[in-house]
């Protein structure tokens, strides 16, 4: 009987979602009924939808198995994400350009990525009031910590048909190994990631040491990373509010850049595996005035021929 009530409110909620703007716009949308479903159950009664949600959290949990591990960590994205408040919305106008995130490479060190993510200041949602249950140990020992956060945000693309939920996790303290956590959550696959240099480097070079790891999740991380990347280097083409087809709050629209927009035309010839381009953050003290900022690097073999681009001198 409960099984078949669960049914029902799901479909309502898929319902829903499809009678909504973005629904109606060629973006991807967020398809993910738990979350419809508990924010509601957090309006009407939060203390029995908090229990109802640990009893299954504790289900997925016992299970002790990889796929319950994932589904644990999922319900955990759900309610993490149910329970902020101001979540960011950002709308990837450009097909080419969301294509662009997924494949290119990110030649960056974890303390870089830190740094553009503190910058950016993505940060929403604190483990303060959160049960030690839903934590890990790392979590529970900082939680006190106002350093550490946790950033939740939407990103919407033409590409696909599901919207990302992009969560990323900052621990700070002597002993926590993997301070950046990201994970990328599309209200089915969830993808879990710690951005040690160790993991970069691998992304970078798609040498999968861990055999979990499918080309897909690497399309996926690389896909979040590198969007959050390009705000921190084309500021001017991140636009405040959301595309004239969408009425949603708290949202930017991400517009392509004129030389990402080259790139990519330049690019089209030439093998997948050729292509260099890179974002670069300016970590040396040689670069002065640009120290702290981030850069995109363009070389490539283009026709036969080397071909590098560095960008007008920003260097």
């Amino acid at each position: 009987m409960k099984s078949k009530k669960r049914k029902n409110k799901r479909q309502k909620n898929i319902e829903l979602i499809k009678k909504s703007d973005i629904a109606k716009s060629k973006f991807s949308k967020v398809i993910c009924p738990e979350l419809a479903q508990l924010k509601k159950d957090l309006l009407k009664n939060k203390n029995k939808a908090l229990y109802e949600y640990q009893e299954s959290f504790d289900y997925y949990y016992s299970l002790n198995t990889v796929e319950g591990q994932w589904h644990a960590w999922a319900l955990n994205i759900v309610l993490q994400t149910a329970l902020s408040e101001s979540i960011k919305h950002f709308f990837i106008e450009n097909k080419d350009l969301s294509i662009f995130f997924e494949n290119t490479s990110i030649n960056l060190k974890e303390s870089e990525l830190i740094s553009i993510f503190n910058d950016l200041g993505l940060r929403n949602y604190n483990n303060k009031n959160v049960d030690d249950k839903f934590l890990n140990d790392d979590q529970i020992a900082y939680k006190e910590n106002d350093e550490n956060y946790v950033g939740i945000f939407f990103i919407h693309t033409k590409h696909k048909k599901r919207s990302e939920i992009v969560h990323v996790s900052f621990l700070e303290g002597n002993d926590v190994e993997y301070p950046l956590w990201i994970t990328v959550f599309d209200g089915q696959v969830s993808s879990k990631f710690e951005m040690s240099d160790k993991f970069l480097f691998e992304l970078n070079t798609e040498n999968q040491s861990n055999g979990n790891l499918r080309n897909e999740d690497f399309k996926r991380i690389k896909f979040a990373i590198n969007c959050i990347i390009y705000q921190h280097t084309f500021p001017e083409y991140i636009v405040d509010g959301p595309p004239h087809e969408i009425i949603e709050e708290n949202s930017n629209t991400i517009k392509i850049s004129d030389q990402i927009r080259s790139y990519i035309h330049s690019s089209r010839d030439v093998s997948p595996h050729l292509r260099r381009g890179h974002f670069r953050y300016l970590s040396s003290d040689r670069f002065k005035n640009k120290k702290g900022q981030t850069i995109f690097v363009s070389p490539s073999f283009v026709k036969g021929n080397a071909k590098t681009v560095k960008d007008g001198g920003r260097w």
